[in-house]
């Protein structure tokens, strides 16, 4: 048994992963399977990955009448789970959705069980819901009734039109499981007593029946919380936004953790232990590395994970494989997350390079390069030469020296966390 849900669009990532945060607060028991289809990019796949959602691809379920609705069009991938013969019952959710308590209760209801979609058709159910027992049956009839619609060319119809008008004997889920909200696209001034200020916020309408204690808020319409940009005025926004910050936040490691970084051991201009070297680079918390040696010795044992570059034009050919690169000498021993630490801290702030910090206390997150002084230099927070530092790779292609940088650079920061010590 599973919960399953559907990922049709790259944009509604966001509401699967929420969904996955969202089921893991609190502590189902069951895990989230997700279908993608052919459309899903590999970036987004990535992230399901990095989440360690289990996803299953499936065919695009395609209806070439036109809409007017283009969120609509998609929905038709949805029937794919009444093919999920694998599993003997599943529940489905869609992505818009933010689940109040644990439901592990639906896997004991029959299926097929959804809620009703009142207001709009009294008589007629709502699938952002249900409880399903997969049988091919189901999906036989549910993919001939598409194909049956689209050459008729009915408009603006879903995957929720065609379960209606092909299974019978749907039984009804308690409203509880499925309270629907609409959001509005236009937006509205509120007070906000924590600012003291007013801010917009989209409106938000109850649609089916007030509940004093209800389990899913479905929000229904083509404005998805995980899309505003504004917050929207609902009791339970602050919870969303909880669950839609973690997501975030990991996305954001997982961006990290996927940027490759090149570190190149300068063993020309110095004679470094390379051995111990790497040891230290290998130990770092960021993974996707290329180690370049830069040298003119030769090696009788071979140095594993190492590629050796022999002169500096060499090197720029291999630079160009990683959008950041970092040049390490003999004089530094890097703290176990300073790669992760300072790509975090160049692509949060969309820097052009960052100086290693060599303790906690100085921070300075944007420098511009008209404002960068000679004086800052002789401050001693950022230093004359390359080898404490992260660059976007593509400045090295045509910088010798850090005069070099500075004057191709932009914006630039100091990480405010220790990130090496100097060897004495």
């Amino acid at each position: 048994m599973k919960y399953v849900c559907v990922l049709s669009t790259n944009e509604y990532l966001d509401g699967v992963l929420l969904l996955h945060q969202n089921l893991q607060a609190l502590k189902s028991k069951y895990d989230l399977l997700c279908l993608i289809n052919e459309d899903i990019t590999e970036d987004s796949i990535k992230y399901l990955e990095f989440f360690n959602i289990e996803y299953k691809r499936v065919n695009n379920i395609n209806y070439n009448t036109e809409f007017k609705v283009h969120n609509w069009k998609n929905t038709f991938d949805k029937i794919n789970i009444f093919a999920l013969t694998e599993y003997k019952k599943i529940v489905y959710l869609d992505a818009d959705l933010l689940i109040l308590s644990n439901i592990d209760e639906l896997f004991e209801l029959e299926g097929l069980t959804m809620s009703s979609d009142s207001p709009y058709h009294t008589d007629k159910y709502n699938s952002g819901v249900m409880v399903i027992n997969p049988n091919m049956k189901d999906y036989n009839a549910l993919i001939a009734k598409v194909k049956e619609y689209d050459e008729k060319h009915v408009k603006n119809i879903g995957d929720q039109n065609i379960i209606n008008a092909c299974i019978k004997n749907i039984k009804v889920l308690d409203d509880d499981y499925n309270h629907m909200r609409y959001i509005a696209n236009d937006k509205n001034l509120y007070y906000d007593v924590f600012t003291d200020s007013f801010i917009f916020k989209h409106d938000v309408m109850i649609t089916n029946r007030i509940s004093p204690n209800p389990k899913v808020i479905h929000y229904i319409t083509s404005s998805k919380p995980f899309m505003l940009k504004e917050p929207y005025e609902d009791e339970y926004y602050e919870i969303y936004k909880k669950y839609l910050d973690e997501v975030h936040y990991k996305k954001n490691e997982c961006r990290i953790s996927n940027t490759k970084l090149n570190v190149i051991i300068d063993n020309v201009n110095f004679d470094i232990n390379i051995r111990e070297c790497v040891k230290n680079i290998k130990n770092q918390t960021h993974k996707n590395i290329q180690i370049l040696l830069l040298t003119n010795k030769e090696y009788k044992r071979p140095l594993k994970g190492v590629t050796i570059v022999n002169n500096s034009a060499d090197l720029k050919s291999y630079i160009k494989d990683a959008p950041y690169s970092t040049i390490i000498n003999k004089n530094i021993t890097l703290v176990k997350d300073s790669f992760k630490l300072c790509l975090n801290y160049l692509i949060n702030y969309r820097l052009d390079w960052c100086q290693y910090s060599e303790n906690d206390k100085y921070s300075r997150p944007l420098f511009h390069q008209e404002n960068f002084h000679e004086d800052i230099i002789k401050s001693g927070h950022i230093t004359r030469n390359f080898y404490d530092k992260i660059y976007k790779s593509e400045l090295l292609l045509f910088a010798s020296n850090i005069k070099d940088v500075i004057t191709l650079s932009n914006n630039v920061g100091i990480v405010g966390k220790k990130c090496y010590k100097k060897i004495t």
